[in-house]
């Protein structure tokens, strides 16, 4: 990675990685491509070098000479069915350089074979298994040193059966030698720079990728930040509902929305009764607990569309969309009662809360304003409260008030 140079990274012999972590991960991850690869060119060349037969016949005719090609043509196409299956098997990255050196290994002494019974193959300008040997070094993934073991085998191999068994001149066999010496270089050449080329691909795209989780990553801790600022900048710490600002901005859309489709939407103004005692008798952790406890279970009475929010203190404000003075007249009070039969448990007993609940509607005629909306909702609370607390109090219109009085 970064900060390491060639000679720290690869090889110098094959220009694999030195660490054997990184190398392992490399071949892992290429290995379903190398695996076709060699699947590919075991077949095909396993098949082509048995249709040899045809020519062998032909100028071996039914003699033991062509039953030995067979069965070693036979064994060659076997070796390459192992070669191929082996790939689809769990350990076939670990054993198919082992596999496609037998392979190799089949394939010269098949080639040595018939050259024996054959001799004028011996005298072509270009050996067929120095093609064998080229592929081989270019389509099998395999370890640098066991693919350059396997060529010089198979070079020294058809020299020394053309020199010493079919007593072919020096000339032929010198020019042998030169091919397959310039085959080899030219198959470690061609693996030492692939090996090179790919492993610095394979590190270049797994820099891209680490860069690219850790942009991923640093998006996404920012996208959290941006919700946390957005929920601190929109939600009250303690009760986790809307705070004054926000709850003002949404009741200022719900407004302007009502104005233009005249629907109804009325406002509940809510404060704890007496809260402050609360405070000073329990302490400020029990009057925290009280408020959560009360914010949470008006939450669950609430619709998904309603609004609802801490004005400060121990008062709160509910906005209903879509609700005439009284359904929102009914909604005041089945929430004033449920706090008052629900105690709040703290302190080593219970404590029981009550509220006080002022209630406007957009349908009375002066609430031609937010503003208006809020003051008439604020002089039913203050109504509510003057009245002997414990109970919900409707502007109407010309200033007139209705209450419903609870329990003391």
């Amino acid at each position: 990675m970064p900060g390491f140079s060639d000679h720290d990274t690869y090889k110098r012999w094959d220009n694999t990685f030195r660490d054997q972590r990184e190398e392992t991960r490399f071949l892992v991850e290429n290995w379903p491509r190398h695996a076709k690869r060699i699947r590919i060119t075991a077949l095909l060349s396993g098949l082509a070098y048995l249709g040899g037969l045809h020519a062998d016949f032909l100028a071996l005719g039914h003699s033991s000479e062509f039953l030995v090609l067979l069965i070693a043509r036979c064994l060659f196409f076997a070796v390459g069915l192992l070669c191929f299956g082996i790939t689809y098997t769990r350990f076939g990255r670990a054993l198919v350089h082992k596999v496609a050196f037998l392979y190799l290994l089949v394939i010269i002494a098949t080639e040595c074979i018939e050259m024996i019974f054959k001799p004028e193959l011996g005298t072509q300008d270009l050996p067929f298994l120095a093609i064998v040997i080229l592929v081989y070094y270019i389509f099998y993934p395999s370890r640098l040193t066991t693919l350059t073991i396997g060529g010089l085998i198979g070079s020294a191999a058809y020299v020394l059966v053309q020199g010493f068994v079919i007593k072919h001149s020096m000339v032929y066999m010198s020019t042998t030698a030169i091919t397959f010496v310039l085959v080899n270089l030219l198959g470690v050449y061609f693996v030492h720079a692939m090996n090179r080329a790919q492993r610095t691909e394979y590190r270049a795209l797994a820099e891209q990728r680490e860069l690219n989780e850790k942009l991923h990553s640093e998006i996404a801790e920012r996208k959290k930040v941006e919700l946390k600022l957005l929920e601190m900048a929109t939600i009250d710490e303690l009760t986790q509902v809307f705070n004054r600002r926000h709850f003002l901005e949404l009741a200022g859309n719900e407004f302007r929305r009502a104005d233009r489709t005249n629907r109804p939407f009325s406002l509940l103004m809510i404060d704890v009764d007496l809260f402050k005692l609360v405070n000073d008798t329990y302490g400020h952790d029990i009057g925290d607990l009280v408020l959560k406890s009360m914010a949470e279970t008006w939450r669950k009475q609430i619709r998904d569309v309603d609004i609802f929010g801490r004005m400060g203190g121990e008062e709160f404000a509910l906005l209903l969309p879509e609700t005439d003075r009284a359904q929102a007249w009914h909604m005041a009070e089945r929430l004033r009662r449920l706090i008052t039969d629900t105690p709040v448990f703290a302190a080593g007993g219970s404590i029981r809360i009550t509220i006080s609940i002022g209630v406007a509607s957009t349908e009375e005629k002066e609430t031609d304003t937010l503003e208006k909306l809020f003051k008439n909702a604020d002089r039913a609370l203050y109504r509510a409260k003057e009245n002997g607390r414990n109970q919900v109090a409707l502007w109407g219109d010309a200033g007139s008030f209705t209450f419903d009085h609870g329990r003391n």
